[in-house]
């Protein structure tokens, strides 16, 4: 068994608890491929809500070096607040390699523990 047939017939000791805490608690390293797709959405979706195009973090009043990877990541997968749908931003999310999917959470989470 794996995550997605675990998604797909739920076992009883997974739960919605159980996933929050392992897609937060665990290193990036180890998730599966869907849970770093579904992050990478989410925080694609998040960014919308907040009208801001490119995620920033503000450190001493620089963007930090995780933020410009994070931004150029961003750019690079074709994000573009304006023109981009989210049917559209989820393709990219999934021709993304497992790497960068990692790197991006990591940076994604460096950057919430600054902000």
């Amino acid at each position: 068994p794996n995550w997605d047939a675990w998604d797909a017939s739920p076992p009883q000791w997974f739960t919605p608890r159980f996933v929050k805490r392992i897609t937060t608690a665990a290193p990036p390293e180890v998730l599966p491929l869907t849970v770093l797709r579904e992050l990478a959405e989410k925080y694609w979706e998040e960014r919308q809500e907040n009208g801001r195009e490119n995620p920033e973090s503000e450190v001493g009043g620089t963007t930090s070096a995780n933020s410009m990877r994070t931004q150029s990541s961003m750019r690079r997968l074709g994000h573009q607040q304006s023109s981009m749908s989210s049917r559209r931003w989820s393709r990219q999310v999934e021709d993304t390699s497992r790497g960068e999917l990692v790197r991006m959470e990591a940076e994604r989470r460096s950057n919430k523990a600054f902000a």
